[in-house]
């Protein structure tokens, strides 16, 4: 995203940090390849990512 002075900002949603950083490899893996997947975040499509690994 960009401001009207030209400055980038990246917009990253709480919940995909929370987890990413917690759970399992596995689990970081299925939530990060449904993320690579989407134009917008889907929180809910990324927890049951996680859930189901």
């Amino acid at each position: 995203m960009k401001d009207r002075f030209g400055f980038f900002w990246q917009i990253t949603a709480k919940r995909m940090n929370e987890l990413m950083e917690s759970g399992n490899e596995a689990q970081r893996a299925a939530v990060m390849g449904a993320m690579m997947g989407m134009v917008r975040f889907d929180i809910a499509a990324l927890e049951a990512a996680f859930s189901a690994s």
